[in-house]
């Protein structure tokens, strides 16, 4: 808006928002193109949620993961 002020060409300041536009519709490309996986309710691999449940029932606040464990193996077979 400085600019567009100083240089008397109000052009500029359309210009800008053009650009800031833009810029923002890349950056929305972008991130939904890193978080598909995210976004299209992908799943881990099954190594990588046994670890995880290894992981939590070693603590001793955690009463059972096996629950959990089966409901998203009967979803998974049925997609």
């Amino acid at each position: 808006m400085w600019l567009s002020h100083s240089l008397k060409i109000p052009e500029l300041d359309g210009l800008a928002s053009v650009i800031v536009g833009l810029l923002l519709v890349f950056v929305s490309f972008t991130l939904a193109r890193e978080t598909r996986s995210m976004l299209m309710v992908e799943g881990i691999a099954p190594e990588t949620r046994k670890k995880i449940a290894k992981l939590a029932e070693k603590d001793v606040t955690v009463v059972n993961t096996k629950t959990y464990y089966r409901l998203i193996s009967r979803r998974e077979k049925l997609s």
